[in-house]
């Protein structure tokens, strides 16, 4: 049995570009993630319970076919999407990765 490895990005979004993330998130990140040979699934959450005084927190979730795909999405496309969002949007976003493995 083959244990589930989940790659997360933690997301926080200040207010002022909350909008415009989120539409390029939904529109752009997410159908083009799913596209890639790399993922099974993914899915954004907006998380709850938490100071949304400076922004909104969002956990982006892929479901990583093996820890071999996400170490080649890392090599092919994840520092394509990191400069995007650097570009895009600055210091209004702070993020975070971190891979998780089912124990």
């Amino acid at each position: 049995m083959t244990k589930d490895t989940k790659y997360n990005l933690s997301v926080k979004v200040e207010w002022s570009v909350h909008t415009d993330w989120l539409k390029w998130m939904n529109q752009d990140y997410l159908p083009t993630i799913k596209t890639l040979e790399y993922f099974d699934d993914v899915k954004l959450y907006k998380l709850h319970d938490v100071d949304v005084t400076d922004g909104v927190m969002y956990v982006v979730q892929h479901s990583v076919k093996s820890t071999l795909h996400y170490k080649k999405y890392l090599k092919a496309e994840g520092n394509n999407f990191n400069k995007t969002m650097q570009l895009k949007w600055g210091n209004a976003i702070l993020k975070f990765e971190s891979l998780m493995q089912e124990l």
